[in-house]
């Protein structure tokens, strides 16, 4: 099969949704596939260089709804300290901190870009639930594999970034936000530089990340820390 049911976002917004995952598919195979599987949505994903796939998919009714760039760092030469923020300290979650965390991440996604918000026939409210979600169950079965860091102020968490490292040794950014009224104060970038520190001790090569293209904020930090982009994914849409 050329596509595969999203079980878990076919939940959240009530109609069926689907992934392509076979990318090299003819459309037609595609088509029948979903057709057959009553698909409302499907979703594909590739690479922003193949622009005769990306014209035939325009052309096939699908629309573009984000950008996903990826960044890459080697874990070397890096800081042997985290940034000193006043008053904010760092340390590991545990699962009896995903409540919170669904709590700052609700604040931070709200009418965030990602490509469910980009598509009008979605609500929006919905796609900002994913965010929470995710942020909760990655903090829920957080562990030595798939950490979730946290900045507290107080008994506040102002800031997280969960992560997860590969066998390949490879260390991959997940998932991470900053409280807004937090913002700008250094937070994130001590997360980043934690999670590089993190990944070095447990013996990767290179830490990865990724964002909507038009992620400023984060692509600014991941470049003052020596990442480097290294491709990039478009996201279409289309309804049946």
């Amino acid at each position: 099969m050329p596509i595969k049911i999203n079980k878990l976002e076919s939940a959240r917004f009530g109609i069926v949704v689907a992934n392509v995952v076979d990318n090299e598919a003819k459309l037609s195979e595609i088509n029948i596939a979903a057709k057959k599987q009553n698909v409302n949505l499907l979703t594909q994903r590739i690479n922003v260089g193949n622009l005769t796939r990306f014209h035939s998919l325009e052309e096939d009714g699908y629309r573009l709804m984000d950008t996903i760039v990826f960044y890459e760092r080697p874990v070397n030469k890096l800081s042997s300290k985290l940034i000193v923020i006043d008053s904010t300290i760092f340390h590991f979650a545990k699962p009896d901190d995903a409540s919170a965390v669904g709590d700052l991440a609700q604040k931070a996604f709200q009418d965030y870009f990602g490509h469910y918000h980009s598509d009008v026939r979605l609500d929006n409210s919905l796609a900002d639930a994913a965010y929470v979600e995710w942020a909760q169950t990655n903090t829920s079965t957080a562990c030595t594999m798939s950490p979730v860091l946290l900045a507290k102020h107080g008994k506040e968490i102002t800031g997280f970034i969960s992560f997860k490292h590969h066998i390949d040794q490879t260390t991959e950014i997940i998932l991470n936000a900053v409280h807004p009224d937090f913002r700008r104060r250094g937070i994130y970038k001590a997360l980043v530089i934690a999670t590089l520190q993190h990944a070095h001790a447990e013996g990767a090569k290179t830490v990865t990340a990724s964002t909507q293209i038009n992620n400023y904020t984060a692509q600014k930090v991941w470049a003052q820390l020596g990442f480097l982009h290294i491709s990039s994914l478009y996201t279409l849409h289309k309804w049946y």
